[in-house]
């Protein structure tokens, strides 16, 4: 017997070395920015927040050149884990503000090519990232089998401080509800690979 694994979905995981610093000069940014656009024409989430819309590239803020050279880095070594050829060029970031009782639903960020997250403030027991199997909606019955790779819709990353998750930009994927009463702080970007 041969047996082929066919249309995995890697999601890749990367530590900024330098997030203290980076959150500390970040955050009281993003409040001032929240502040001056309270109403925000994009709707994300009854309770959080997020910078989608108004601010096209939170990246490409001073203040952020030097996460955005690592989650850069970050993106080059992941597409050569895949093999793939090209010079990546980021189309978008934007910050998020995850409060009690938001979430986000199931969506994803084509047409780009490799999108991700990067948490700026969050403690491993608030609202998780969950990735959705697209090759699970017939529902097929995975009996007898053990294995969460054939039988899980779903594999949740729970957030971590200083953590960059990258993913294919195809992959839909949803926030939890957060349930604690803090906030969960991140930052999202796009990167189209041509």
């Amino acid at each position: 017997m041969i047996r082929h694994e066919i249309f995995p979905v890697p999601v890749w995981q990367f530590e900024f070395d330098k997030a203290n610093e980076f959150k500390e000069k970040i955050v009281p940014m993003f409040k001032e920015i929240e502040k001056k656009n309270p109403n925000n024409n994009i709707k994300y989430t009854k309770e959080g927040y997020t910078s989608y819309g108004p601010i096209n590239n939170i990246l490409d803020y001073d203040e952020c050149l030097e996460l955005k050279n690592f989650v850069m880095a970050s993106v080059v070594e992941a597409i050569k884990d895949i093999g793939m050829e090209g010079y990546a060029n980021m189309t978008g970031s934007w910050f998020n503000i995850n409060r009690k009782y938001s979430s986000h639903g199931n969506h994803n960020h084509i047409p780009d090519t490799i999108s991700g997250i990067y948490y700026v403030q969050a403690d491993e027991d608030d609202a998780r990232i969950t990735f959705h199997d697209q090759n699970k909606v017939s529902n097929w019955p995975w009996r007898g089998s053990s294995n969460p790779t054939f039988t899980s819709r779903t594999k949740s990353f729970v957030p971590k401080f200083g953590t960059l998750y990258l993913f294919p930009s195809f992959i839909e994927h949803s926030v939890e509800q957060q349930l604690k009463d803090q906030e969960r702080i991140s930052i999202s970007f796009n990167t189209f690979i041509s």
